[in-house]
């Protein structure tokens, strides 16, 4: 795959971000051997650049009230150029990292909220909501499935709502002055991206591509619009890029559920 879209980033003189499966497993394995015990696959994140990846240790529930116990189950490993340059504890089950290496957002329970950086707290709907923040750690959607409303702000101002959709959002994505919002309206088999171009008065629409045949959007490079999604078929579902300025798509593989991420070359360690 590596080989394949080295050739593709040479021709058309601009990819720097290579599209990558990733065996969370194995990875752990391979930070076990440099002396980071724990099973860190349960997430796997990058930052904007594609040049870090971020492996969260699965949580530790052992006490009565669900909460983590302490210096247990809580490791982030910040993995760049194939090693392990630092390791975070975050502060919540559910947690985001921002380019920075910083915890921008986290919560331990959906139905409580989300606690920010800067004090600040957002409540979800406990229900049919759903919350995420963009690689940056700038952007986060709000979502209502029940109300069909999706609320995009920024994480330092969370008063100020940029932008509405009535997307049910799989994830939110940006670069340099946009915001990509990336989920499903209606038929679950067609996925929608929906693009804000962001100026100090907020966020306004600019475009809105629908991909057929999509139930998944793993990652996006906005620089060339290239978007990973998974296939809605029922035969032989496989993953695939969709650009989102038109153009013929590139199967990748077989679907599966390891993490499939835009990502810098050599970011992950030698086997």
């Amino acid at each position: 795959m590596h080989s394949l879209f080295s050739l593709l980033a040479v021709v058309a003189g601009i990819a720097t971000l290579q599209p990558t499966a990733i065996d969370a497993n194995a990875l752990t394995g391979r930070v076990n051997a440099l002396g980071y015990q724990g099973d860190y696959s349960s997430e796997v994140r990058r930052n904007s650049a594609g040049s870090r990846l971020y492996l969260y240790q699965w949580w530790d529930l052992d006490m009565p009230n669900g909460r983590r116990l302490p210096g247990r189950g809580n490791g982030v490993l910040v993995l760049e150029a194939g090693h392990v340059v630092q390791r975070l504890e975050r502060p919540a089950s559910i947690a985001y990292l921002n380019d920075d290496g910083q915890f921008v957002a986290w919560t331990d329970d959906l139905k409580e909220g989300i606690t920010l950086k800067n004090g600040g707290h957002i409540y979800v709907s406990p229900y049919a909501g759903r919350f995420g923040v963009d690689w940056s750690g700038r952007y986060y959607f709000n979502a209502n499935f029940f109300l069909d409303s999706t609320e995009i702000a920024a994480i330092a101002e969370q008063n100020k709502i940029l932008a509405k959709s009535s997307l049910h959002p799989y994830a939110i994505f940006s670069a340099q002055d946009k915001i990509y919002l990336c989920g499903w309206k209606g038929p679950v088999s067609v996925s929608i991206c929906e693009v804000c171009a962001v100026s100090a008065k907020g966020a306004s629409l600019v475009d809105r591509r629908t991909i057929e045949n999509a139930h998944e959007v793993y990652d996006i490079d906005p620089v060339t619009g290239r978007v990973l999604v998974s296939s809605a078929s029922d035969y032989f579902p496989v993953d695939r890029i969709v650009s989102l300025a038109g153009g013929k798509d590139i199967r990748i593989g077989l679907e599966h559920r390891s993490p499939l991420l835009f990502l810098q070359p050599s970011v992950l360690p030698e086997q």
